[in-house]
């Protein structure tokens, strides 16, 4: 029995000696993934600075785009009114013939 005792004994520390070296080994998993997860946070954070940055310009270019195009508008709709005076001024100067003619053309021209 001191044999058998013995053995079972040492299969016992063995036992015991290999749950703490897995248990460390699990340890050591856990402290590299928790690392590796803080890593990907960092990455994540930055990420997302990037993306709300892209955000912010693309929507000041849109804004200004939108802006630019608006301005554009009304300073055509300025010069053709310009334009349109200059034309009605010109006109009003022309003889009664002149103006039926001009008249008669624009209503008579393809386009």
């Amino acid at each position: 029995m001191d044999d058998w005792m013995a053995a079972k004994s040492l299969n016992l520390v063995r036992l015991r000696l290999e749950g703490e070296n897995t248990a460390a080994k699990l340890n050591e998993k856990a402290r590299t993934a928790r690392e590796r997860a803080s890593e990907l946070m960092e990455e994540e954070r930055h990420l997302l600075k990037d993306a709300l940055s892209l955000l912010r310009q693309t929507t000041t270019h849109e804004a200004c785009s939108s802006l630019a195009s608006d301005e554009l508008t009304a300073f055509s709709a300025r010069e053709v009114a310009k334009a349109q005076q200059v034309l009605d001024e010109l006109t009003a100067r022309l003889s009664p013939e002149r103006r039926a003619c001009m008249l008669q053309k624009r209503l008579w021209s393809p386009g």
